[in-house]
């Protein structure tokens, strides 16, 4: 996101987002079509080892086309005592849900999990408020614009990932599909955000974000309405189609909203950019959760 700041014009940032978002988002879309498929045909380890090619593949084409860090450019230390107060601070609210949805959320165990992870939230944000180079700058929040782009960032973590667990697990556990099977039940939304994502980003760059923000989130809510009746007997078709409707409304959201938040940052680029990525990926482990 930082880059595509540096490097873009204004006028073509949008469009940059869009396709940028849609490399992010697009893996929980396809990700579970190849990984059924992958199961069904080999066995269930391989998942683990399947993305190393990408990986193999990334490492030297970012070292041939990322733009190199000058060297005599300023290097702040990394923040090490915020970076661990945070992880510290999720893990114990993960294990905290999965505790207490286990064993009950008047176990003492889930108790001690959940005060512990407001604990160690308080003290993150009491580190980074003195911190010259914090791990998230708590300034950015001091922007209303930024703050509500963040909350719409992190609403589409929780929503995304969210879905794109519990689908799947509804279709193999209750409806009893194969797991390529619920894999291909993901799969017009993976169309969908293909077409959709670069689309809404160069939207963006001539409507107005507010308009694109309503529009992808009522169809949001209409996909989660219709996802609140299914059953049993529920055909595939409709199962399909109201996932991809939920994933043309992230796709819709998600490049408006990291564009607004970044034009609310000018001056912090450096920080908006790892910031909106971390309220996505919190949110994606939360709505999970």
């Amino acid at each position: 996101m930082l880059l595509i700041f540096q490097i873009f014009p204004e006028r073509e940032r949008n469009a940059a987002i869009g396709i940028y978002s849609l490399g992010v988002i697009i893996s929980p879309a396809f990700g579970p079509v190849i990984g059924g498929v992958l199961i069904d045909t080999f066995d269930w380890r391989v998942v683990f080892v399947a993305t190393t090619p990408l990986a193999a593949l990334a490492i030297p084409l970012g070292l041939a086309f990322l733009p190199r860090r000058p060297s005599a450019a300023a290097r702040p230390k990394l923040d090490w005592q915020g970076l661990a107060l945070v992880i510290g601070a999720l893990a114990l609210t993960l294990q905290g849900l999965a505790h207490g949805a286990r064993e009950g959320w008047d176990d003492g165990g889930t108790a001690l999990r959940l005060f512990g992870a407001a604990a160690t939230g308080l003290a993150f944000l009491a580190w980074e408020s003195g911190h010259p180079f914090p791990v998230l700058n708590l300034k950015l929040f001091a922007r209303p614009a930024f703050s509500l782009a963040a909350l719409v960032i992190f609403a589409t973590g929780v929503a995304v990932y969210g879905s794109t667990y519990l689908v799947p697990l509804f279709v193999q556990l209750v409806q009893h599909y194969s797991p390529t099977g619920a894999g291909e039940i993901l799969l017009p939304a993976g169309v969908a955000m293909a077409l959709c994502f670069p689309l809404a980003g160069r939207l963006s760059d001539r409507i107005d974000a507010r308009i694109l923000l309503a529009a992808g989130v009522l169809m949001f809510a209409a996909s989660m309405w219709l996802l609140s009746d299914v059953a049993v007997v529920t055909p595939f078709a409709a199962m399909a189609f109201a996932v991809a409707l939920s994933r043309t409304g992230i796709a819709t959201v998600m490049p408006a909203a990291n564009a607004s938040a970044m034009r609310q940052a000018p001056d912090m680029l450096a920080s908006a950019a790892p910031a909106a990525t971390f309220l996505t990926q919190t949110g994606g482990a939360l709505g999970v959760a």
